[in-house]
């Protein structure tokens, strides 16, 4: 036997589930852990406790189940892992890795010119509206180019405007980057998206984000050199309130577009997000020459906005759905004569 491998116990509350994790980690995992049912190692579990040595997997967020029915098997095996590292360096008195689920920060980011990030800290904004017609107006201006639409909203609106027939999904890019097959995703991910018929490309959404926030800095950086090596543009239509992988993103990005809802409420949240980026040290990298500040039409621009580097652009507020889309095969697709529409083709004109 290998002394070695990792000793993991398990003990979840669904059995079948435990049964398949086993079974996954004993066949993917054999040569770095070894699941045991002895009282030693590493205690995976859904049940609350406050014995050392134990991974408790986070409920979901309505408190109802165990994360772990949604969790993919690789990112459970990085955390026993991560954890085993951890343990191991403390034992010796050395400095421990972060602790689990914290982004490893680089010293220098890597930056994508092909990325761009588009987000808001308010939802009803026109966010991914404006994400999905950006690209669509960026392939039709560049058909010999290849435009990714890169969903991480997460909810299924997508439904009413893209096709993916195709059967693999985001999470299933993921499982191949943590699993280690790297030299093959760029083939890998050319077979996952499906061109729609306005010349984007797109992939299927993963069941859950929380596999993508769960990829350290290295793995993302191979997600992100995959991505480019196959499109020349990267729209990624950012979800709201996923900090663990925003920041990131935003921050690798060749262009960003921030978006100000035309709402007090929606204000109020922008401008709380620009405390929480001076509180962390990150608004005047944000705030750089890569930034637009789309503001909406029909208000000022605010004060608190002036002085930084970031570019400033008018953005209608959005119209009536009818006024912006049009019904056809089944989906809806952008009308091409609305004012919104126009502005980001003028945009588009510029970049």
């Amino acid at each position: 036997m290998n002394v070695s491998l990792i000793p993991v116990r398990i003990r979840l509350r669904d059995e079948q589930h435990q049964r398949e994790l086993v079974r996954f980690l004993r066949h993917h995992y054999e040569k770095e852990i070894r699941v045991t049912e002895a009282e030693e190692g590493i205690l995976l579990t859904d049940e609350e406790g406050n014995a050392p040595g134990r991974i408790m997997l986070r409920p979901d967020r309505d408190g109802n189940d165990p994360e772990s029915l949604w969790q993919s098997a690789d990112v459970i095996a990085k955390m026993l892992i991560r954890q085993s590292r951890a343990s191991d360096m403390e034992s010796r008195n050395e400095l421990s890795e972060a602790p689990l689920g914290e982004f490893h920060e680089p010293g220098v980011w890597r930056r994508f010119p092909s990325l761009c990030c588009v987000y808001s800290p308010a939802g009803g904004c026109g966010k991914t509206t404006f994400s999905m017609a950006y690209a669509e107006i960026l392939a039709r201006k560049y058909p010999q180019k290849k435009v990714l639409y890169w969903n991480l909203e997460g909810a299924s609106d997508w439904k009413l405007f893209m096709q993916a027939e195709g059967r693999y999904q985001m999470t299933d890019y993921i499982y191949g980057i943590l699993i280690g097959e790297k030299d093959q995703m760029g083939d890998d991910l050319e077979e996952m998206a499906v061109r729609q018929e306005n010349g984007i490309y797109f992939i299927r959404p993963g069941a859950s984000l929380r596999d993508l926030a769960d990829l350290d800095y290295e793995d993302l950086i191979h997600v992100l050199e995959a991505m480019s090596g196959s499109f020349s543009y990267i729209i990624c239509d950012m979800n709201t309130a996923f900090e663990p992988i925003n920041s990131p993103l935003l921050r690798m990005a060749g262009r960003r577009y921030l978006i100000l809802g035309h709402t007090a409420g929606a204000s109020y949240k922008f401008r709380d997000f620009v405390d929480h980026l001076e509180y962390r040290g990150l608004k005047n990298e944000l705030f750089d020459e890569r930034t637009v500040v789309l503001c909406p039409s029909n208000t000022t621009e605010p004060t608190w906005l002036r002085g930084k580097e970031a570019a400033v652009e008018r953005l209608p507020v959005l119209p009536h759905p009818s006024r912006l889309y049009r019904e056809a095969g089944g989906k809806l697709r952008f009308r091409t004569d609305s004012d919104f529409y126009g502005r980001i083709q003028q945009m588009v004109g510029m970049s």
